[in-house]
């Protein structure tokens, strides 16, 4: 009895059994693998996350950027402001790397931007006819000025009726009146119309 006592009890973890045991041994390395597997996977898809939000952040900061040359702040000061705020909120969390914080945050960015995009696209500042978006971004053509070249012509008729250049004060319709004041004239073209004049003794609109 007391033999049976004093002996000492048998180990029954599962690390011993697993010690002792050839297959034991492969189990656990098995269950070890897919552990690993599991982790580097997660692991790379928070990074994968980490950058996308990043992408996301970037690209509607850039797009805020085009917005706000575009004249946003004249068509909607209150949203400009929001979004600036919420922009400086964001770069601080991206400072801090808080990246849960700041992919909760990035979908309402982009619908304010969205929307105010898409409120550019129809907005026409100068009441040339061309949106603000479209000057800018199309034609290149001022969205405070119906003129952008001071040829006389508004931007959105050089563009549309006469297919002229918007931006060249010497490219514009010989046989059409200004619509507008002419604040640039174009040397050569003047030339060219006083030669005229002389040879036919028909005076050349202008």
């Amino acid at each position: 009895m007391r033999a049976l006592i004093d002996s000492p009890k048998k180990e029954t973890t599962i690390w011993r059994y697993c010690s002792g045991n050839t297959r034991g041994r492969q189990l656990v390395a098995a269950v070890l693998v897919v552990l690993w597997c599991l982790l580097s996977n997660a692991t790379c898809e928070t990074r994968q996350g980490q950058q996308a939000a990043l992408a996301s952040y970037r690209l509607a900061r850039y797009q805020f950027g085009e917005c706000r040359k575009m004249g946003a702040a004249s068509l909607d000061p209150e949203a400009v402001a929001e979004i600036s705020r919420l922009l400086a909120t964001i770069q601080v969390q991206v400072d801090q790397e808080n990246w849960r914080a700041m992919r909760k945050n990035i979908p309402h960015l982009a619908a304010l931007i969205d929307d105010l995009n898409k409120r550019m696209k129809v907005w026409d500042a100068d009441g040339d006819g061309l949106s603000n978006y479209a000057e800018y971004m199309l034609y290149g053509t001022s969205w405070k000025n119906v003129d952008s070249d001071g040829d006389g012509f508004l931007d959105r008729t050089e563009i549309f009726v006469y297919e002229t250049d918007p931006l060249d004060y010497c490219a514009l319709p010989l046989q059409a009146s200004p619509e507008v004041t002419v604040r640039k004239k174009c040397q050569a073209l003047e030339a060219v119309r006083a030669r005229i004049s002389a040879a036919t003794g028909v005076e050349q609109k202008r």
